[in-house]
């Protein structure tokens, strides 16, 4: 079983948050324990974001067709020089619950971080393109 921890700014972040209501679909997965201090070395900060990555020429044949108001070829010619870079980030498999699309969500990871970010937003996905969270 993995073991993940989650840091918050002060112990009075967590203790208000209502984690067994925000899980209640994933209690089956997940065994939550009570806020505790860590007593490891915390080794920096690192950012975690997500990042698209241009894979498929098909597909941006289309996009640029509907945004540009392209047709096919003309779509085609502009990307005649394209070529999908292989990617070699972590991801996960995904599925989106109001289209039921498939996808990959590539996870980046940024460890030049120079400062603590006080703005502690999160996509719904857990990542963040500006909160760094400690390396452990």
């Amino acid at each position: 079983m993995a073991k993940y921890a989650a840091s918050a700014k002060t112990r009075k972040h967590w203790t208000g948050f209502a984690l067994h209501e925000v899980l209640s679909s994933m209690l089956d997965y997940v065994h939550l324990t009570s806020v505790r201090q860590l007593r490891r070395t915390n080794h920096g900060w690192a950012m975690y974001r997500r990042k698209q990555i241009k894979t498929s020429k098909d597909r941006l044949v289309r996009r640029r067709m509907k945004r540009h108001g392209m047709t096919e070829a003309e779509a085609a010619a502009a990307l005649e020089g394209f070529d999908p870079r292989s990617c070699r980030l972590p991801y996960l498999d995904m599925k989106s619950h109001s289209t039921d699309q498939r996808f990959r969500l590539y996870v980046e990871r940024v460890t030049d971080v120079n400062s603590f970010d006080s703005n502690w937003s999160f996509s719904t996905y857990g990542l963040s393109s500006q909160a760094a969270v400690p390396e452990f």
